[in-house]
């Protein structure tokens, strides 16, 4: 869409300047965007993969403790997976969106509730005292 002067702007450059912008103010947050993505592929794969190692270890016969390990690595690998997403998510849904906006208005609502209240106490402790 021109502007004024001329100058195009692309909906990649304005995702790069918005993303150049965040980082700036708030890298954590890209970072855990990014975690939050790259898990959230890995985990549906891993959850359909472990079927299939299941399903190959009985096949082939492995020995107990054989099929305990390597369904246990990826018992523990998906716990691990969904840790991470849900660490991931956690601090992006308080960084970004609606939660961190409504956050704000409510720290911003209980700052000013307590300042009124003291405000009033005090000018109720000043009438009180001309008494």
């Amino acid at each position: 869409m021109p502007t004024e002067k001329g100058a195009a702007y692309s909906a990649w450059s304005n995702i790069h300047y918005a993303l150049r912008l965040h980082w700036r103010a708030r890298p954590l947050t890209l970072i855990c965007c990014v975690i939050s993505v790259l898990v959230g592929v890995g985990l549906p794969f891993i959850s359909i993969l472990m079927p299939k190692i299941v399903i190959d270890n009985i096949t082939a016969g492995v020995t107990p403790g054989r099929f305990i390990l390597s369904v246990g690595a990826m018992a523990l690998l998906l716990a691990l997976l969904s840790s991470a997403k849900s660490y991931a998510d956690l601090i992006t849904n308080e960084s970004v969106g609606t939660i961190s906006i409504l956050k704000h208005l409510q720290t911003t609502m209980h700052k000013h509730l307590n300042m009124d209240l003291f405000i009033l106490y005090g000018r109720f402790q000043r009438r009180v005292s001309r008494f």
